[in-house]
């Protein structure tokens, strides 16, 4: 009882509940009791966790011990703000939900109102793992039911979400999915890509998703059915949203994009992500039948796609990429796009792509501002692609202003450094070398050529499926990033029964960026996993040590640091380096 008490008190603090307020429910799938945090209560036995998400109200905090649950899960009540309904695992990533039978597509839900609206709002959702859901096949609709979805106010902190159809949500017929968080959770395998959400389009005026936050999640392997990835998914796609913020998100080896920001979408920033290895080839459409043209272009990085803007774009690592490492593709005519301080990295297409499509909704390809990124490639740095609407000579004549940036084309490469193409010119205008960006496009004033190491391995990506395997995937094609043995390196296999004190040594495989200065300094290193151990540096030596040893960026190479531990709790780990 000390122990469980202990637990709910952890779990309370977490979600910011007053223990003595808050009611707790044990579910093991079993004989375990259940009973309330308030003394004198009756006990109550939980085998499933729907049970306990019948009777959960603002402020309980369900904790579920581990093992699989063959459940599909509707949350009934709302919780609020400042009480919301926990349902969290005893173990991180120790509960799995797979579907109970061959039919059901749906793990987790919010309930409905009268008027068929989602209303189970406010609802923090910590440690679980939503597993296996059958393939509905070629439907013709094969973005809808979602594995899991959610309503206004919902958390997922450190869940995985693999091997189904993923997570999705929005704002249309009605229902409010805003302020939603994903927080270190993994998006893998899902079979026609991780997650979207989309606030209402048709609405008039739009009803725009509110307040999104991605921050520290994984997406990876997404799309393994082949699904069209340039006209659905890949790793994920977002629409119609205002004020979302992607931070710290690391993507990689989706058969699409890394990521997919696309259409209506104004006031949002997506900042220190890592983009890499993503590829695509030939695909299916909706109903599964092959699509006649080849889609490498939808292999890229990061893609913004018809939205007003204005966004801010800025410590994004894109490397690896078939496509373009960053798509600004008929983006920002409402407001500035500002692209700074990026890597472009061995990017197949180029490392920023303007596309200036015309599509009869008054989106175009407007003003931005790109300064100071690092264009590291072997091809174009920068080019125009689709010209039906670039009525200008140069990038300046639209307001695109392209300066302070830093070039080191690979060895012995004498190639395009750039194009822009008038939509009216018969041919696009090509620089070789930065003189000639300069006189020719009328850029980079102050860019520089200068050589700028990439530290880490690069990965071979190529164009697959070929058109006749494309209804027939190899798998073995299809995952092209060598992650494996990377992914299996963790931080709590080397923790392993080591306590607070102890001088453990862990491998990580980048590190957040570092805030504080002094003996404040401080950052998170992290997995492949999304476990993340808040790390202390202790002085300005080992602010060097740490930054010579560890990418601020992921990469599948591994670094070995040594700490000691200082807090260790299922969700919740810190350290303080000693040395790498």
């Amino acid at each position: 009882m000390i122990l469980r008490a202990l637990a709910l008190a952890s779990a309370c603090l977490l979600a910011g509940i007053s223990p003595t307020r808050a009611r707790s429910y044990i579910v093991d799938g079993g004989s375990p009791l259940a009973r309330d945090a308030n003394p004198g209560t009756a006990a109550r036995p939980f085998k499933t966790i729907q049970r306990a998400a019948d009777v959960a109200m603002a402020g309980d905090v369900v904790l579920i011990r581990p093992g699989t649950y063959a459940e599909s899960v509707t949350v009934k009540n709302a919780g609020s703000l400042t009480r919301p309904i926990v349902f969290q695992a005893t173990a991180w990533h120790g509960v799995t939900l797979v579907s109970p039978d061959d039919h059901t597509y749906s793990l987790c839900r919010s309930a409905q109102d009268s008027a068929g609206h989602v209303s189970a709002f406010f609802v923090t959702v910590r440690g679980l793992v939503f597993g296996h859901t059958p393939f509905r096949g070629w439907s013709g609709n094969n973005d809808f039911p979602m594995s899991v979805s959610c309503a206004h106010g919902w958390r997922f902190e450190d869940c995985v979400v693999q091997d189904n159809m993923g997570m999705g949500f929005g704002n249309g017929g009605g229902n409010d999915c805003d302020d939603v968080t994903l927080l270190r959770t993994i998006f893998q395998g899902c079979y026609t890509g991780g997650a979207g959400a989309s606030g209402d389009g048709d609405a008039h005026p739009p009803r725009r998703l509110q307040n999104l936050r991605i921050l520290d999640c994984l997406f990876r392997r997404n799309n393994p059915k082949n699904l069209d990835p340039g006209g659905y998914n890949g790793a994920n796609k977002f629409l119609w949203h205002n004020n979302l913020l992607m931070d710290g998100v690391i993507s990689y080896d989706n058969n699409g994009s890394g990521s997919w920001f696309d259409y209506g979408s104004t006031n949002f920033t997506v900042r220190n992500c890592t983009f890499f290895g993503n590829h695509a080839g030939y695909a299916l459409d909706l109903s599964g039948h092959p699509l006649s043209t080849e889609e490498t272009w939808a292999g890229g990085g990061f893609w913004s796609e018809a939205n007003p803007g204005p966004a801010l774009i800025e410590n994004n690592v894109c490397y690896s990429n078939l496509g373009c490492g960053i798509g600004d593709l008929d983006s920002g005519s409402q407001g500035a796009f500002v692209i700074r301080n990026n890597w472009l990295v061995a990017s197949g297409s180029n490392g920023l792509e303007f596309r200036g499509m015309d599509d009869g909704h008054a989106r175009r390809l407007g003003p931005a501002q790109v300064t100071h990124n690092v264009f590291k490639a072997d091809g174009t740095a920068w080019a125009t692609s689709v010209e039906q609407n670039i009525p200008t000579q140069t990038p300046a004549g639209m307001g695109i202003v392209i300066d302070g940036n830093t070039y080191d084309p690979a060895p012995g490469v004498t190639g395009t450094w750039a194009v822009w193409k008038p939509s009216q010119a018969p041919q696009p205008i090509s620089a070789t070398g930065l003189s000639q960006i300069r006189s020719r496009l009328g850029a980079e004033a102050h860019g520089r050529v200068k050589a700028t190491p990439f530290r880490g391995p690069l990965i071979h990506v190529f164009a697959y499926p070929t058109p006749q395997d494309a209804v027939n995937p190899d798998p073995a094609k299809l995952h092209q990033v060598p992650s494996a043995q990377a992914e299996r390196l963790t931080i709590d296999r080397a923790l392993g029964p080591a306590r607070t004190g102890q001088v453990v040594t862990i491998p990580v495989f980048g590190h957040t960026p570092i805030v504080g200065v002094g003996r404040d300094a401080a950052c998170q290193v992290y997995d492949l996993q999304a476990r993340y151990v808040r790390l202390t540096l202790p002085n300005g030596e080992a602010r060097k040590r740490l930054e010579a040893a560890v990418t601020p960026y992921a990469i599948i190479a591994p670094t070995s640091l040594h700490v000691r531990l200082t807090h260790r709790e299922p969700y919740r780990i810190e350290a303080i380096l000693l040395s790498p």
